[in-house]
């Protein structure tokens, strides 16, 4: 067994062997080491020298590239430079074009455009004349572009618009109303004078609103539809005004013939007829549901008819119940406020800026509606001439009156004539009411006159009962028109009752004669006899004078009065009263009133106009001008009014008509078979027309003298008249 020097030992040994293999690792771990740090050295050395050519050839690509787009750009900035300077010069030149092209449009456009502060309304006037603007000024379109902004007017088509809407809240409701009377004063400064009417609403502001063009008040309370309205029945009112006007244009003037009423009013010449603007402050404060409804029918139906709505909406207030908006939007031009800027609600307008005019100073304001107001005075005086309605001189007494009469008044419209139709169905006798100056004599001498050219005095005869103080039917005793047998100026009624009785009795003649010859109508007796038998026309004027007493006179004319209306159909006897007023002739009985068939109302009150035409038919007091009128021949229900102008006739015309008539008379060696009978209340009586007197002086010889002496004190007050018959007409 070794021993512990031998186990030693080979420790020992073993421990070096240990060592020296240790020592020969460490050597060879070192080596292999520094083989392997060498060779990354030389793997990172060549990384390092492969990033660097890469870097390098990146560079290189990266400074080319650079290089490329740089001269790219320069390329592009080149071309850019290049496309903006000829974009520049285009805008310019186009810009100049607009700027030329805005002035050449501004020097086309008439002054009455032009703003406040032009020059042009230093001392400015009303034109007259029937034309009518094209355009009236708003305010100012602001274009706002890169190198300019251009501002150009903003016009509403004047004639034939549609209607205008202005949405506003709060404060826009400040802003818009200048605005509103801005546009309002160009209306009426560009409208020849008399030919635009207001109507203003204005619940909230109670007129304050309109103040400034009340001032046409003063001259014709038509222009301002009298005031402005604010109370909710008021409103509803006016509104079915213009809805009944609207009813009128197009049912009496428009038609088929017309699209609007510019195209009439271009034919019409002097009976044009005005426009119409409805201003509408705060809607819908007051209007009822009805209301409501009338105006959204106004704004999409009157616009062809001259009614313009021009409405500024309260958004914030509820809508009447069953109303949109939206539908009033659809049928107006809309302005409105979106919280920064008044907006123009159009697809080509929207994103501009609109600058809304503010009025004119004052001063310049009262003086534009001064002088229009004083210009309406005189241009509201309308003369149709009576010779555009005139029968021609080769047709002077060719009309026989058989079927009855037919004689023209005035103009309907642009085209037509109104006729006086007498004789047929129930039209057999007519009430013509007026007020002063509303032109009822000018409609008595128009009628008179055309009768006379129209028909020989064998075929109509007249009866002229004036109870008027003046002189009305005095040029027909004094130049001897051969168709009136009576001529009564300034009658006293007993004079007017025996003319009266005279016709009764010639009523109760013809009844016998009517009856020998087995015939009941003036018609039937002439065919069958061949007997010109003339119609019988009697004309009281103011007839109401016949019962300012209530007395025999005035019990006596009723009873015969109802007696010729409703037995003269049969026998050719037709009556027209007139008065200024009907309110008075309560003791005329409704019933001889209700036979009077056709009724003509000139310029009256809402009163008169329900009594002379019917109870639900206020429409004459409407009527604006004088010889405007109504004519109804359906015992004045509403479906029977015809408004229609009457021809004018002077004084001096007339004279000279009535010449012409007796020289036609003398030509056509016509004498009358009875004298005229004239009765002047206010003249005395003459010696020289004593008839009996007279013919004693012109006898060769007198009489043997009486036991009783006769003396002539006077003229009687009475008629006392005989009709003839005339076969053949006679002719000395």
């Amino acid at each position: 067994m070794p021993s512990e020097r031998d186990l030693i030992r080979q420790i020992q040994h073993h421990a070096t062997q240990l060592a020296t293999a240790v020592a020969a690792a460490e050597f060879w771990h070192g080596r292999i080491l520094d083989q392997e740090e060498k060779v990354q050295r030389d793997r990172l050395q060549a990384a390092e020298d492969q990033r660097q050519q890469a870097e390098t050839k990146a560079r290189q690509a990266y400074g080319q590239a650079v290089s490329r787009q740089k001269q790219r750009l320069m390329q592009a900035e080149a071309k850019h430079q290049s496309a903006l300077q000829a974009a520049q010069s285009g805008y310019l030149t186009q810009w100049k074009q607009v700027e030329a092209g805005g002035q050449i449009l501004s020097a086309q456009l008439d002054d009455h455009v032009a703003p406040w502060d032009s020059t042009f309304w230093q001392g400015w006037r009303p034109r007259p004349g029937p034309g009518a603007p094209e355009l009236v000024r708003l305010g100012q379109l602001a274009m706002r572009g890169t190198y300019h902004t251009l501002t150009m007017p903003v016009f509403l088509p004047a004639i034939g618009s549609r209607s205008l809407l202005w949405n506003v809240n709060g404060q826009a409701r400040k802003d818009a109303i200048p605005a509103l009377q801005s546009l309002l004063l160009h209306f009426l400064a560009a409208i020849p004078p008399g030919k635009l009417r207001f109507t203003f609403l204005d619940p909230v502001g109670l007129g304050q609103n309109v103040a400034p063009f009340m001032h046409l008040a003063d001259y014709d309370p038509q222009l301002v539809s009298a005031r402005g309205w604010t109370e909710p029945r008021h409103i509803e009112q006016r509104l079915a005004e213009l809805t009944e006007h609207i009813e009128t244009v197009i049912q009496t003037y428009l038609r088929n013939e017309y699209a609007t009423i510019k195209e009439y009013n271009e034919q019409a010449g002097e009976i044009a007829e005005p426009y119409r603007i409805l201003v509408v402050f705060d809607f819908p404060t007051n209007f009822s549901e009805d209301a409501a409804r009338r105006l959204l029918s106004i704004a999409q139906n009157g616009s062809r008819c001259g009614v313009y709505a021009v409405v500024l909406a309260d958004t914030e207030k509820p809508m009447p119940h069953g109303f949109d908006l939206a539908d009033l939007e659809r049928a107006s031009t809309v302005i409105a406020w979106d919280g920064e800027r008044w907006v123009w609600d159009d697809e080509d307008f929207r994103d501009l800026t609109l600058e809304l005019d503010a009025p004119p100073p004052p001063q310049l304001f009262s003086q534009i509606v001064k002088a229009v107001g004083e210009a309406s005075l005189e241009a509201g005086n309308v003369e149709v001439p009576f010779e555009r309605i005139a029968p021609s001189p080769e047709a002077w007494w060719q009309a026989s009156s058989e079927e009855g009469m037919h004689v023209p008044l005035g103009p309907i419209g642009a085209r037509r004539v109104q006729y006086l139709d007498l004789g047929q169905g129930t039209a057999q006798h007519a009430l013509i009411a007026g007020r002063t100056g509303s032109g009822k004599s000018t409609l008595f001498h128009t009628l008179i006159t055309g009768l006379a050219m129209t028909y020989s005095p064998d075929e109509v005869i007249l009866y002229l009962v004036d109870f008027k103080k003046g002189v009305e039917f005095k040029g027909y005793a004094t130049y001897e028109l051969p168709h009136a047998r009576v001529v009564a100026i300034e009658s006293e009624r007993e004079f007017g009752l025996s003319v009266l009785q005279g016709l009764d009795a010639e009523l109760k003649r013809r009844g016998e004669l009517f009856r020998a010859a087995g015939v009941d109508s003036i018609a039937d007796y002439r065919k069958k006899n061949g007997k010109q038998m003339p119609r019988i026309l009697l004309i009281v004027d103011e007839f109401q004078e016949f019962f300012t007493e209530d007395d025999r006179v005035a019990a006596a004319t009723s009873q015969v009065l109802d007696r010729l209306v409703r037995q003269g159909r049969a026998f050719g006897v037709h009556v027209i009263l007139g008065s200024q007023t009907l309110s008075g002739a309560y003791a005329l009985s409704r019933s001889t009133m209700d036979q009077m068939a056709v009724r003509i109302a000139l310029q009256c009150t809402e009163a008169d106009s329900r009594l002379i035409l019917a109870d639900d038919n206020p429409a004459a007091r409407l009527l604006s001008r004088p010889g405007e009128a109504i004519y109804n021949d359906a015992n004045g229900l509403v479906e029977g009014n015809h408004p229609f102008q009457v021809a004018w006739l002077d004084d001096d015309e007339r004279e000279a008509y009535l010449v012409r008539i007796r020289s036609f008379a003398q030509e056509q060696k016509y004498r009358p078979s009875q004298p005229q009978i004239v009765f002047e209340g206010n003249a005395p009586a003459l010696a020289a027309k004593n008839r009996s007197l007279n013919g004693l002086l012109a006898a060769p010889t007198w009489p043997q003298a009486a036991r009783r002496v006769s003396a002539w004190l006077g003229e009687p007050i009475a008629s006392q008249t005989t009709l003839p018959l005339i076969s053949p007409p006679e002719r000395r």
